[in-house]
């Protein structure tokens, strides 16, 4: 059998009386955020006609006084996907394979360059529109040389390396350092702190099996894959293979679908996969229906047949209202979990395909609060049963778990099983 783990939850009333009792989350969390706001993604892929001979090096050049100077470079991903963290500025990349691993460009190695120069605005006030927080696509031909990747040295000029900010199929164990629980607290109270160490991504088990399904798996605010150990484990390993979305929770959540949207796209087009199950837990319910609307109005979307929620608070958490409107900074997604908030309408303003198969899995094992009405430790019960979200709903289901533990509650798991068994 499985083992039963807890994943760390935290209300959003107890975060707000921390935030509010240390005055140095709320200045640290500013800085973060300023930073934040000025940075930009640059993602692309690389694309050459030969077998992988040797590691590939990206490139990033600035242009600085009408002069290209590198400044950064990376390895690819064994997807072959890129991708750097900058702020505005005119921007140029390069790569070349380095089959010696000299860090050099030689003779006989191929090399190639996007067509054009990369020009990062700073951002305008209140401006998130979409695709406003990456640059995609910058996708790289690597072809024979007909001249040296030049004005490089990178054993001596170029000794500032990147980790690529997107993370696309890369395979780690739910037990890896990078997934640490104070790592999810990171990316909800510095969000830019935590990209820049761990980037974003879409985590793999293992290989992709082209026979198997994927059910990709969506945490909640300060999660990380790590809290769905026990779920994980209990798939039949012969028709399912898991996937896991991680992400800075802190982030505003249409930023957050949107990553998650476009990842799911780049995974589709690579795998040409039939079907993706979706299951989320607590607030990453709201960024997976987010993300799955997206994805129906993109041409050539991605299958997504099957969508479990756990713990979701549909209809918002009023004391993330309350810390948006009194908190000397706001942590970005609470404007978004607010009650009546403009995310919530906008999820709400559309329903699921009716190729999508809704599951609302609630937990009703709460405590007496002064903050909060019937609820589940965490989110009140008429948050989590939304009428908006009973409405698309193929079946509800509650369990006498609290918003943590209904991750690794028996029942929960064993109607899970018989969820994805019958969506087959």
């Amino acid at each position: 059998m499985w083992k039963h783990t807890r994943p760390m939850v935290m209300t959003v009333a107890a975060i707000a009386l921390v935030a509010l009792i240390d005055g140095c989350v709320f200045r640290e969390l500013k800085n973060d955020l300023a930073e934040y706001e000025e940075s930009f993604a640059l993602v692309g892929e690389i694309l050459t006609p030969t077998t992988d001979q040797g590691k590939v090096i990206v490139i990033l050049f600035s242009e600085t006084d009408g002069k290209q100077i590198p400044i950064r470079y990376v390895f690819p991903e064994s997807t072959g996907h890129f991708s750097f963290l900058v702020g505005p500025g005119t921007y140029y990349l390069r790569a070349f394979e380095d089959l010696n691993e000299n860090l050099d460009h030689d003779s006989g190695e191929l090399a190639g360059q996007y067509g054009k120069p990369i020009i990062v605005a700073p951002p305008k006030s209140n401006a998130r529109k979409p695709g406003g927080r990456a640059r995609q696509n910058l996708n790289i031909q690597l072809s024979p040389a007909t001249q040296f990747v030049d004005g490089l040295d990178m054993a001596d000029d170029l000794a500032i390396t990147q980790m690529p900010v997107f993370k696309l199929g890369t395979i780690a164990k739910l037990d890896a350092p990078v997934f640490d629980q104070a790592n999810g607290s990171t990316g909800y109270w510095k969000p830019l702190a935590f990209i820049k160490q761990f980037g974003v991504g879409i985590y793999f088990l293992e290989p992709y099996d082209p026979a198997r399904i994927p059910v990709l798996f969506v945490h909640g605010a300060t999660g990380t894959p790590t809290g769905w150990q026990d779920m994980a484990d209990s798939l039949d390993k012969s028709r399912y293979q898991s996937w896991f979305y991680y992400y800075p929770s802190g982030i505003r959540l249409d930023v957050a679908a949107e990553i998650l949207q476009g990842m799911i796209q780049i995974l589709h087009d690579k795998h040409q996969f039939d079907r993706l199950y979706i299951t989320a837990h607590s607030m990453g319910g709201l960024v997976s229906r987010a993300a799955i609307l997206a994805n129906r109005n993109h041409a050539g979307s991605a299958p997504i047949n099957l969508f479990v929620s756990l713990s979701t608070p549909w209809g918002g958490v009023r004391m993330a209202q309350k810390g948006a409107e009194k908190a000397p900074t706001a942590i970005p997604s609470w404007h978004d979990v607010a009650p009546d908030s403009e995310f919530i309408r906008k999820i709400f303003g559309q329903s699921l395909s009716p190729d999508v198969a809704f599951h609302l899995f609630f937990s009703h094992k709460g405590n007496c609060s002064m903050f909060m009405e019937n609820n589940d430790g965490t989110v009140e019960l008429d948050s989590e049963l939304d009428y908006r979200a009973q409405a698309d709903a193929v079946r509800i289901y509650g369990f006498n778990e609290d918003h943590g533990s209904i991750l690794s509650s028996l029942k929960t798991i064993e109607r899970y099983r018989e969820v994805l068994k019958a969506a087959q």
